[in-house]
C-alpha cells in the first residue's frame, strides 16, 4: 500500500446546491456568462480598461447595518477598513483580515466587495483590511503583487501582529492573497497566520482550462473569458512572469490555507492544482467544494445558504489562526 495521498484525503465536498444556488447557476448562464463571453469577444487594447467604472456603480451597494468604515491612503492605491458592528475597530495589536477583491485584474475595488468584507467581518469579529490595487490595463500583475506585499507590510508597520493577520481573496484576488506569503518571506518579513482563496485565480497559464469538463458547466466564467483577460489584458504590457502564478512558487513553510471552489466552476483546476501543491510542499490546507455553485457564490450570501455556510467556515479558519496563539500566550502566563 503506498503512502500517497489521494484527492479524497484532502478535499472536503460541502452541502448544496439548495434551489436557491440552482436558481441563480441558470439565471447566469442565461444571462452573465454570455454577456462576458460578448464581451472578451470584442475586447481590444484599447477597450479593455472599460470594467473599471464598474466600482464606482457599486458604490450604491449597502452594507449591514452598524458597519464602520475608514479610507486609507497607501502608496499609489486605496484601502478601506471597514468593521462589522460586531468586530471592533482596528487598532495595534489587534486581529485583521486582508483581503484583496476580484475582478480579472479589471474591475472592482474596495466599493464592489465592500459588502462582502463586512460579512466576513461580522462573522469573523475582525476589522477587514480591503484593498483597491492598481489594475490593468495601465499596470501589470506584478505592479498588483507590489501593492499586495506593500498593504501587509502596512499592517506590520502599524503594530498588527503577523500571528493576528489572515490574508484573503476572492478571484484574481485569491491570486494576490496567495502571493503575499511568499514575497513576506522574500522580503525578509514575518509571514501571516493562514491564506484564504475564494474561488481563485492561481495559475495565469490558461492552458489547462481549454477543453477542461468544467468550461461547459461554469455558470460565470469560459475558458475564452479568462484566456482573453491574459492575452489581452496582461500579456499586451510585456511577458507573463511565471513567478505572478502562486502555483509556481517555493511553497515550503508556507502558513496553513483555505480554499472555497464551486464543483462546476472552470477555476476549480487552479484550487486543485494549487491544493496538491500545497499538501506536495508540507503546507496544511482545506480545499472545500461547493457543489453546483457559481463562481465566488460567497458574494451572493443574502440569498445562497451555501454563501453563508461557506463564509461561516472562513470565520471558524480564521479564528482558529488568530486564536491559536492568544490560546498559547494566555498558557504560558
Amino acid at each position: 500500500m503506498s503512502g500517497a495521498i489521494e484527492f479524497e484525503d484532502y478535499a472536503e465536498y460541502r452541502g448544496g446546491p439548495s434551489w436557491q444556488a440552482r436558481w441563480v447557476a441558470r439565471a447566469m448562464r442565461w444571462t452573465a456568462r454570455p454577456g462576458l463571453d460578448i464581451v472578451a469577444s470584442i475586447a481590444r487594447p484599447w477597450n479593455i480598461g472599460l470594467p473599471s467604472v464598474l466600482d464606482y456603480l457599486a458604490a450604491v451597494i449597502p452594507v449591514p447595518r452598524g458597519t464602520r468604515r475608514n479610507i486609507v491612503r497607501l502608496d499609489g492605491h486605496r484601502a478601506e477598513w471597514v468593521s462589522a458592528a460586531t468586530a471592533p475597530l482596528p487598532a495595534a495589536g489587534g486581529k485583521a483580515i486582508l483581503y484583496f477583491h476580484g475582478g480579472g485584474f479589471l474591475a472592482g475595488g474596495y466599493r464592489s466587495h465592500r459588502r462582502l468584507v463586512a460579512q466576513i467581518s461580522a462573522a469573523a469579529k475582525v476589522p477587514v483590511f480591503n484593498v483597491a490595487y492598481r489594475q490593468l490595463p495601465r499596470h501589470t500583475v506584478g505592479d498588483s503583487i507590489a501593492d499586495a506585499i506593500d498593504a501587509y507590510q502596512y499592517l506590520l508597520e502599524h503594530g498588527f501582529d503577523p500571528a493576528g493577520i489572515v490574508v484573503a481573496g476572492d478571484s484574481a484576488g485569491g491570486l494576490l492573497a496567495f502571493s503575499v506569503a511568499p514575497m513576506a518571506r522574500r522580503r525578509g518579513l514575518p509571514l501571516p497566520a493562514g491564506t484564504v482563496g475564494l474561488s481563485p485565480l492561481l495559475n495565469l497559464d490558461y492552458t489547462a482550462l481549454l477543453g477542461h469538463a468544467n468550461d461547459r458547466t461554469d455558470s460565470l466564467l469560459s475558458a475564452h473569458s479568462v484566456r482573453t483577460i491574459i492575452e489581452v489584458g496582461m500579456a499586451r504590457l510585456g511577458p507573463i512572469d511565471p513567478s505572478w502564478s502562486p502555483v509556481n512558487g517555493e511553497l515550503t513553510g508556507l502558513p496553513p490555507a483555505l480554499i472555497q471552489v464551486s464543483s462546476t466552476e472552470v477555476l476549480r483546476a487552479n484550487a486543485v492544482l494549487m491544493a496538491e501543491r500545497l499538501i506536495g510542499a508540507g503546507v496544511p490546507v482545506r480545499l472545500q467544494i461547493w457543489p453546483g455553485q457559481v463562481h465566488v457564490f460567497q458574494a451572493g450570501a443574502d440569498i445562497l445558504p451555501e454563501g453563508r455556510a461557506a463564509i461561516a467556515g472562513i470565520a471558524d479558519f480564521v479564528r482558529g489562526l488568530i486564536d491559536r496563539d492568544s490560546a498559547a500566550t494566555e498558557k504560558v502566563s
